[in-house]
């Protein structure tokens, strides 16, 4: 192994970057990279294959399959953590002094091992990950996969102690970082990394009159709250744009019975920012407040107008510059007045960049790299 500065052990492969997790993971890559900081990234592979690109963020890349045997998820638990072993990573990081980042407790399966007992070792949480399971289990219809994830988050809650053996655990929302705290733990605050787009603000942009709703329709939260807005949208005469990665059939079955409604399947990255930047709203509900959803990010930096629920801001300071709406009734009725505005382009303008400021991924970088003892 080459002179590393740090090690970062990824609970996936990090590209391509086209979902919440490993979005933060390849863009805090790309931005210790820009900042001089030599990493040996370890991803765990479990479908995506070796990616060349990552070679452009990382002094190196270290690739170890997981161990989906589904066994495992009987008798070991945290299945997420145990299927992520490989003697071969321990042997790396315990190979030099440079300090291990690991992301979410899903990867910390050696975080307490002797071998590494004298290394600097921190834990990037991208959530609560007994809450997140436990939320999956509450909006999962089939019973064996409600059973695993109530399971998972039972061992997880469990687990979670390991993080005592961290120097510190860096939480991607304030509420997270308050819960780690709660706990007895030193947490810091580390914003969400991301792709932002960059255009010219002061450019003549055509505004489309429909609402958009972009994500990976292949993740049940997403599902849920999509068929909530097709529900919102179903006595509503606005035009409703669905972007994401490979809908199912509960979605195309019921957009197929709106006229006003278009489904858009695995739009790339470039087609995703033209439909947020010239949408004249935004429609971004969860039913799952965990962490940080990056979607809305991108709505507030690149998108128009911004239509949320609570939850989608919850553990977050961006309500301010948000509409909110809770019932379906409710939700029809803030639409009706948003899509009958005018846009304050100055106001959209300005809070863009307010966000920008505080999602910035080169400070940020450079705030975790002190953290790391690695400021230059």
């Amino acid at each position: 192994m080459s002179k590393i500065d740090l090690h970062i052990v990824s609970f996936n492969v990090p590209f391509p970057a086209d979902y919440g997790g490993v979005i933060d993971v390849y863009y805090k890559l790309k931005a210790l990279s820009d900042l001089g900081i030599r990493v040996a990234l370890h991803c765990f592979d479990y479908g995506r294959g070796e990616q060349p690109k990552l070679n452009e963020v990382a002094a190196e890349v270290h690739y170890y399959l997981r161990d989906v045997n589904k066994l495992i998820a009987v008798f070991s638990s945290p299945f997420t953590v145990k299927s992520r072993i490989s003697k071969e990573l321990l042997v790396r990081l315990a190979a030099d002094d440079a300090p291990i980042l690991f992301e979410s407790l899903q990867s910390c399966l050696y975080l307490d091992h002797p071998s590494l007992a004298d290394k600097r070792k921190w834990v990037r949480a991208h959530n609560v990950e007994h809450d997140y399971y436990r939320s999956l289990a509450k909006y999962e219809s089939a019973g064996v996969r409600k059973i695993y994830y109530l399971k998972e988050a039972v061992a997880l809650e469990k687990f979670e102690s390991v993080l005592e053996h961290a120097d510190g655990v860096l939480a991607i929302s304030t509420k997270d970082t308050n819960y780690f705290k709660e706990i007895g733990l030193t947490a810091h605050y580390l914003p969400a990394f991301y792709n932002r787009f960059e255009f010219n603000e002061k450019a003549v942009i055509e505004i489309d009159e429909v609402a958009l709703y972009h994500g990976n329709l292949q993740v049940e939260e997403n599902v849920e709250a999509v068929l909530f807005l097709l529900e919102v949208f179903k006595e509503l005469p606005f035009r409703l744009i669905i972007a994401g990665n490979k809908p199912g059939f509960s979605i195309s079955k019921a957009a197929r019975a709106l006229s006003n409604v278009q489904v858009m399947e695995s739009p790339s990255d470039e087609q995703l920012f033209d439909l947020i930047h010239s949408s004249k709203l935004n429609c971004l509900p969860t039913f799952q407040a965990t962490g940080i959803k990056l979607k809305l990010l991108h709505a507030l930096c690149s998108g128009n107008q911004v239509l949320v629920n609570s939850e989608m801001l919850e553990g977050t300071d961006l309500g301010q510059f948000c509409e909110m709406a809770s019932s379906v009734q409710n939700w029809r009725e803030v639409i009706t007045q948003m899509m009958n505005n005018e846009l304050d382009l100055s106001k959209i303008a300005n809070r863009r960049e307010q966000v920008k400021a505080l999602f910035n991924n080169q400070q940020n970088a450079m705030q975790l790299a002190e953290w790391l003892g690695l400021a230059q």
